[in-house]
């Protein structure tokens, strides 16, 4: 088995990321990184500025290829493989980042983004189909313009990923499914050599277990995929119910799929000032201390990238003093992972254990009358209720008299020191 840590790389978007791309590249090669994630996607409409075509897009409108981008790409493998970094190269976006998704839909004249289900269209309708899989034929089936090297051929490429993220409704499970073993039996007609994985978000409610655990268990997909942002989601914000969270994942993916795991993005948030940087390092050591100490496979960092003009929540800037801690948490985890074979250390996953529930899916939250308002006013809307400023409010009721009770004192000071 192959175990990694490694690093989402922003290398394909934008006139300074592009320029910058081997720099990146260095950077993640020299904190131990063995694997790198880039997106070869972005979807425009026709008429799409010539900036936006230069410097995002793969292709502007249906048929607009954009040989810019392909180029770059090609760029990109040359570095990587001189740094000996390895490429999952990620085809399309279930967002609306560089197009993605909804662009597709756009281009088959889907507009009604805020329907139910809308983005699951892109996985049966006939048209959005046809153009993914023009594009995934056009970058599998490419000849690497500086080397010569065919990108099917090309042994820098670690894996194909079908999409970025790829979830939906409950309802679409079967269509999904469906879309990723056309999708994956096309591409391994076109490449017999590398992995093809969905690209799945993963799962953070119980609804969401067992489709993700069916989309793992299909024989076209390589390994388990779960991206996690643990101050995003309730399930995963203390370290202990962090823990839990990567262990459900390994239990399942390891001994109910027989599969390999890999969190594909994961990530703690920037913040200013030293402690602020020390405990999110400590956090990213944290996560693959778990991951590795359960037997799980890899994990690819969100996001190592040059100083750009505006600033990214979760980045991990190559060309910044600052974020030296974090790389040097990264690359001990790397070295560690190199030098020995991460072995099960958790006696809560095994295969006697099953498909058993590990980590909550569901949490209490106290004290966020905010969001209960809200809740509480979508329901009265659901129902046909006016809203709750437009009710009359009832008189009130008259107070009662305190004719005739006995003062209470109480002592300032003592109870400032009992409470």
């Amino acid at each position: 088995p192959f175990y990694f840590v490694g690093a989402n790389l922003n290398v394909m978007h934008g006139p300074r990321a592009r320029a910058l791309a081997d720099a990146t590249i260095a950077a993640a090669a020299k904190d131990g990184l063995k694997v790198g994630r880039v997106w070869a996607l972005g979807e425009g409409r026709a008429d799409a500025s010539a900036w936006q075509r230069a410097h995002t897009l793969f292709r502007a409108g249906p048929t607009g290829w954009q040989e810019a981008a392909f180029a770059q790409l090609d760029r990109v493998l040359v570095s990587a493989r001189r740094h000996g970094v390895r490429l999952i190269i990620t085809l399309s976006n279930r967002w609306g980042d560089y197009g993605g998704v909804p662009m597709y839909l756009r281009w088959a004249g889907q507009r009604d983004r805020q329907a139910y289900g809308f983005a699951d269209r892109f996985y049966s309708l006939p048209g959005p189909r046809k153009r993914f899989l023009a594009h995934l034929r056009r970058v599998v089936s490419r000849v690497n313009r500086l080397t010569g090297v065919a990108y099917r051929d090309d042994p820098t490429i670690f894996a194909w990923e079908l999409q970025n993220e790829l979830h939906g409704t409950p309802e679409a499970g079967a269509a999904r499914r469906a879309w990723v073993v056309a999708m994956a039996r096309e591409l391994r007609r076109l490449d017999a050599n590398h992995l093809i994985v969905p690209g799945t978000l993963g799962y953070f409610l119980r609804h969401q277990r067992r489709p993700w655990l069916r989309m793992c268990q299909l024989p076209e997909v390589a390994y388990c995929d779960q991206h996690i942002y643990p101050e995003e989601h309730a399930q995963a914000r203390s370290p202990a119910a962090l823990r839990r969270f990567v262990d459900d994942r390994v239990q399942l993916a390891h001994y109910v799929a027989k599969k390999p795991i890999v969190f594909g993005e994961f990530g703690f948030a920037d913040g200013r000032g030293a402690f602020r940087a020390n405990r999110r390092a400590h956090r990213h050591g944290a996560l693959l201390r778990r991951l590795f100490a359960d037997g799980g496979n890899g994990a690819l960092v969100w996001i190592y990238q040059p100083t750009l003009h505006w600033r990214r929540r979760y980045g991990v800037l190559v060309d910044r003093r600052r974020y030296a801690g974090l790389r040097r948490v990264l690359a001990r985890a790397a070295r560690r992972v190199a030098r020995t074979t991460p072995r099960l250390q958790n006696r809560r996953l095994g295969p006697d254990k099953g498909d058993r529930l590990l980590a909550p899916t569901h949490v209490l939250e106290r004290g966020w009358r905010g969001v209960h308002r809200r809740w509480g006013e979508a329901r009265r809307r659901a129902s046909g209720a006016p809203p709750r400023h437009l009710v009359p409010r009832p008189a009130p009721a008259p107070r009662p008299s305190l004719a005739g009770c006995q003062r209470l004192e109480v002592p300032v000071d003592r109870y400032a020191r009992s409470h």
